[in-house]
């Protein structure tokens, strides 16, 4: 199945809308029969408490675009005094520098005489664009003019099969081929100013009586405070197994999601391996908003992570957050350092297209890559910087959260063979038929302290398997489908056998005497208390006295075992594994004979 990607306006939330992966395949009137299948790949679960630990996507955890900061070179960092907000003595020019070309389409013509813009046949509008973002990108043969306004439309009345024209053109004169017409860079009289053009004209503030197209911003201020709209592109992480480059290639099996356990999708996702990462943003409406990039900062399996708190008192967020007139000195040199090495953010097109490529290939053709040596859900964090055209100023930057699983090659947590009969955590119930010799009560030690790990969500990312197993077996306790207490019981002998045998038959008694008389002869010892290894009838034989290690071994000609099981309580604590909190109450074995059934 190919892989498109779809925004979930409500999930993990209303606020931190996510992106995630998905394959549709639709019915004969456009219902998406898929839909279940990948919230469970991607753990979108309504009921769960911690959405945001337990789902496999990417959003935006916070982002800061109050300020413009102003990029440098970082050795030339140390001699730049990050001022945040120091007004010059000169007044505030309210009007467009002298000689400055507005952008619109009679002054595009000027510049582009042979693009004919009224007539709906030109260059740009007469052809039909497969992505959204090839048409939004797409310019005059002189670079003038651009695609203002994009239409999509159905092809065959299924949204996936969608192309998309241009409706509207602009002028493209705000662009810095045209720098001798919209003057950027153009200081004030008195270079107390800086003219930065706009695509359009901007509205009216307390600074500017009138529409202009542009900003005047200060020259010997670093950190600018301004009203800036926070960008309507989309950012999103993308990991995966193999380095694959363009979207329309991605399966299923190249993403780490939650695959069923012990499939050959889980398996080829275990640990330890390599991981793949990108980040990508879609461009789903007209903006111009400059370009992306990024720098990843935790890979989800450091010993000490960063909290939220910690990322916005550091360089990544010191600019939008102090209330100082500098910005620390220290913090701006480091943020110029790691944005200097920061990466460019690939477009991919329209989000569902299924189209684009993940690397940017003029500055960085690999994409970045990490090893992964333990299993669990690694939460990748990303600072993302969206820039202005030519990478002049930062004018927003994104803490980006991408969650991903990697699968545990022990496969699960209640695998006997992996943990030891005496060293387990949780019980080998695996469904709701498994045999069980007594019971495990929904009211036991055992049922009641997993329940309350839960209800105090206690789970944390890298206890995917320990919250699997609980999701699993509460509700079937709660069923009573592990049974419910038996209460105080003498267990002697189990056997299980391939065809009836009665009660005379094992204590080789005369069965007619015993019906006729109601009473009969026994002798000193009955089959009952025998091996019946050369029994071909019995298939499963336990005796409660030959207990090692609490493995019962199996003396009938099946391989399976008995495990000796008594209540328990479990424990979880917040950076801890779940553990036993105390020792299982075992039952007692009665070794005189003389106490024991006959």
């Amino acid at each position: 199945m190919s892989i498109r990607f779809r925004r979930n306006t409500k999930y993990p939330s209303t606020q931190k809308p996510g992106v995630f992966a998905n394959s549709s395949s639709l019915d004969e009137i456009g219902n998406d029969l898929n839909t279940n299948l990948w919230n469970e790949l991607n753990g979108i679960d309504e009921t769960e408490q911690n959405k945001f630990a337990f789902s496999l996507g990417s959003w935006v955890e916070f982002s800061r675009a109050n300020r413009r900061i102003q990029v440098a070179d970082p050795n030339q960092a140390n001699f730049l005094n990050p001022r945040i907000d120091g007004e010059p003595i000169e007044p505030q020019p309210i009007a467009e520098p002298e000689g400055f070309v507005r952008n619109t389409l009679e002054n595009a013509a000027i510049q582009e005489p042979s693009f004919d813009y009224d007539n709906p046949n030109n260059e740009i509008q007469a052809v039909v664009y497969e992505t959204r973002g090839e048409a939004n990108s797409k310019k005059s043969p002189g670079q003038a003019f651009r695609a203002k306004s994009v239409k999509k439309y159905s092809v065959d009345g299924y949204s996936q099969n969608t192309e998309y024209v241009v409706s509207k053109l602009g002028g493209n004169l705000h662009t810095d081929r045209w720098v001798e017409l919209n003057k950027k860079g153009t200081l004030s009289p008195e270079s107390g100013w800086r003219w930065y053009p706009s695509m359009d004209l901007l509205p009216v503030d307390s600074n500017y009586p009138n529409e202009i197209q542009g900003r005047w911003f200060p020259t010997d201020s670093t950190i600018v405070t301004v009203t800036s709209p926070p960008s309507a592109d989309i950012i999103s992480g993308l990991a995966t197994k193999k380095p694959t480059r363009f979207l329309d290639n991605l399966k299923e099996d190249d993403l780490f999601l939650f695959h069923k356990v012990g499939s050959e999708n889980y398996k080829n996702t275990t640990s330890p391996l390599e991981v793949y990462f990108s980040v990508n943003f879609f461009r789903n409406v007209e903006s111009d908003f400059g370009q992306f990039r990024y720098h990843v900062l935790e890979w989800g399996d450091e010993q000490d992570g960063l909290s939220n708190q910690d990322i916005l008192e550091s360089e990544f967020f010191e600019a939008y957050e102090t209330d100082d007139d500098v910005m620390d000195k220290a913090k701006y040199k480091k943020l110029m350092q790691v944005f200097s090495k920061s990466r460019y953010v690939a477009h991919m097109a329209e989000m569902e297209s299924g189209k684009g490529t993940r690397a940017y290939y003029e500055k960085h053709p690999e994409l970045l890559s990490h090893i992964y040596s333990e299993p669990g859900i690694k939460q990748i964090k990303t600072i993302v910087f969206r820039i202005a055209t030519g990478s002049t100023y930062i004018l927003e930057t994104y803490l980006l959260i991408t969650n991903i699983f990697i699968s545990d090659p022990d496969e699960s947590i209640q695998n006997f063979s992996i943990f030891g009969a005496n060293d387990f955590t949780v019980l080998p119930l695996k469904s709701k038929r498994e045999l069980i010799i007594g019971a495990v009560d929904k009211n036991s030690d055992y049922s009641t302290s997993l329940s309350n790990i839960k209800k105090d969500d206690l789970y944390e990312s890298q206890d995917y398997l320990e919250k699997k197993y609980s999701d699993e077996f509460y509700p079937l306790a709660l069923e009573d489908q592990y049974g419910k207490d038996p209460g105080l019981i003498d267990l002697g002998t189990t056997r299980f056998f391939t065809k009836p045998y009665d009660l005379y038959d094992f204590i080789n008694a005369d069965k007619l005497q015993w019906i006729i008389n109601g009473s009969g002869t026994l002798p000193i010892n009955s089959s009952a208390t025998d091996i019946l290894i050369d029994n071909e009838d019995c298939t499963i034989e336990l005796n409660p006295n030959q207990i090692d290690n609490l493995i019962i071994e199996n003396t009938a000609k099946s391989s399976e075992k008995g495990i000796v099981l008594g209540d328990y309580k479990l424990e979880k604590k917040k950076g801890e594994r779940i553990k036993k909190s105390d020792n299982m109450k075992i039952a007692e074995i009665e070794k005189k004979l003389n106490k024991q059934a006959f």
